[in-house]
């Protein structure tokens, strides 16, 4: 169950609150029953003008009940943002964005922080893409683990609504940075339609 709220455009500022039940899976009887999934509250803020935007998302989950593992569910509020920004300087497009969650399981704090950066290049039916990206988990204060990675794409416009991009990407994750890593790589061929 969704109830969400969107103002208009204000001189291109722009915000939605949303209040979701049972993020992740429904609940057999709402909001009130005792189902284990977490209800959450998000808020949207936007803004365009020209070459510029930027938006911020701000969610806060309250947790009901509990499961085990990782998606251990106490009474303490997950709370998450994302903060990003882009600039279409017309030979090219530079994005960046940074994102924090904060969570509790068991009694124990875990941050898990992550950063972006990203530009793309048009040139007539072809577009160029490179993103680099960081993330960090955080146990007790403590970096546990941290994964780097970046990818790279190159699409073309076979018409106004189909283009076909090849996508590689590279990951290094795990470990404390020192130790424990994993590389992984992938390549995909993704060929898109709008109807």
């Amino acid at each position: 169950d969704i109830l969400k709220y969107s103002t208009p455009d204000m001189g291109g500022f722009s915000a939605t609150l949303a209040y979701m039940d049972s993020v992740g899976g429904p609940a057999a009887g709402g909001s009130e029953s005792a189902s284990t999934k977490p209800t959450a509250v998000q808020l949207d803020l936007s803004y365009a003008a020209g070459p510029f935007s930027a938006g911020l998302v701000y969610a806060s989950y309250a947790k009901k009940g509990a499961t085990v593992g990782p998606a251990l569910h106490t009474e303490t509020p997950d709370r998450a943002y994302k903060l990003t920004g882009s600039y279409d300087f017309g030979a090219a497009k530079l994005s960046a964005g940074l994102s924090k969650a904060n969570h509790s399981i068991a009694g124990v704090g875990t941050d898990i922080s992550g950063t972006e950066l990203a530009v793309s290049v048009p040139m007539g039916a072809v577009n160029f893409g490179l993103g680099l990206g960081r993330r960090v988990q955080s146990t007790a204060g403590v970096d546990d683990m941290v994964s780097t990675g970046w990818n790279a794409s190159v699409s073309y416009a076979l018409s106004k609504r189909t283009s076909m991009t090849a996508n590689y990407r590279t990951a290094t994750l795990g470990g404390d940075g020192t130790a424990g890593m994993d590389s992984k790589n992938r390549f995909r061929m993704i060929l898109k339609h709008t109807f």
